[in-house]
């Protein structure tokens, strides 16, 4: 049933990411099939590394899709395309570079997931990914359990991003077509879309996937040196996680739904050392930082520098 189960990978300047992300998929999801869409990287090694997943996967690149000019560059002009060549009802999951499959998926939960979300046309969102321990409070106020369906949910009444959409995502093919959906250019506007079509996304009880942390930040961003202090107090850099073993995903499977799935409890890192909760935003916690990085990109685009 994995070569009927699409990862569509975007991609921007991160090769080592976009390589590891690949591998993982790879020996996780054996069979399934691969399609990078790669937003026109310019970085020698990136270019390297897609050079060489070419000759086993499709690698599509941005400039030959069109683009937008929003905040993620052209990541949403490259997931319309993605999810429009997805044939219909096809299961596939939307993943990014920085991140990782961390434990093998087996056959009866891409049956499971398909099935729900054929019995549910509308539901258009199953989030793949465990949750972040720095969220460990919001989470455990907004999130619950919702035991027909087996999947859990955020609170509605809830507002801002992560409720109702998510870039990373598991759906049908034709799901959002039949929707009228579009992507829109910023995060927000994909919330709002999903807000006013959809129910409140639906996260599995046990994920795969999850973002690696202290990545350092390429996209939509200068590099101010308030950024690079940031990135460097927060230790950024290459951080990949062990994969799960078959007991842990046991254990992963059979706990408590009361038990959230707190990717610091449940995953560990090939070279430990990084303090946690784990930071997945250079500035989270430094708001001066986050100031200054903001004062220096405006000061540089009224010099023209």
């Amino acid at each position: 049933m994995s070569q009927n189960f699409y990862f569509l990978v975007f991609s921007f300047n991160r090769g080592r990411f976009l390589d590891n992300c690949v591998r993982s998929i790879a020996e996780h999801v054996p069979g399934a099939r691969i399609r990078i869409y790669d937003d026109d990287s310019d970085d020698p090694a990136t270019c390297d590394v897609l050079e060489r997943l070419e000759a086993q996967h499709e690698v599509v690149r941005a400039r030959d899709l069109g683009g937008n000019s929003g905040r993620h560059g052209g990541l949403y002009a490259n997931m319309q395309a993605a999810v429009d060549a997805v044939p219909d009802s096809a299961l596939f999951c939307c993943i990014q570079d920085d991140m990782q499959i961390v434990r093998t998926i087996q056959p009866d939960e891409l049956a499971q997931w398909r099935e729900h979300l054929v019995q549910r046309p509308d539901v258009a969102f199953l989030h793949p990914c465990f949750l972040k321990g720095s969220n460990r409070q919001r989470d455990a106020a907004r999130t619950h359990f919702d035991p027909t369906t087996g999947y859990y949910v955020r609170k509605a009444e809830v507002r801002g991003a992560g409720v109702y959409y998510a870039d990373v995502m598991v759906s049908l093919g034709g799901r959002l077509e039949q929707k009228g959906w579009r992507f829109q250019t910023r995060e927000s506007g994909n919330e709002a879309q999903a807000r006013a079509l959809f129910p409140p996304m639906e996260f599995l009880f046990a994920p795969f996937a999850m973002w690696l942390p202290s990545v350092p930040v390429y996209r939509g961003r200068q590099r101010t040196r308030a950024l690079q202090w940031a990135e460097h107090l927060s230790a950024c850099g290459f951080h990949p996680f062990n994969a799960l073993s078959e007991e842990d995903a046991v254990r992963l499977k059979a706990r408590e739904p009361a038990c959230l799935p707190e990717a610091e409890a449940w995953l560990s890192l090939r070279q430990p050392g990084l303090p946690e909760p784990w930071r997945y935003d250079p500035f989270q916690g430094r708001n001066w930082l986050r100031h200054l990085d903001r004062l220096e990109r405006f000061w540089r685009a009224r010099l023209g520098g």
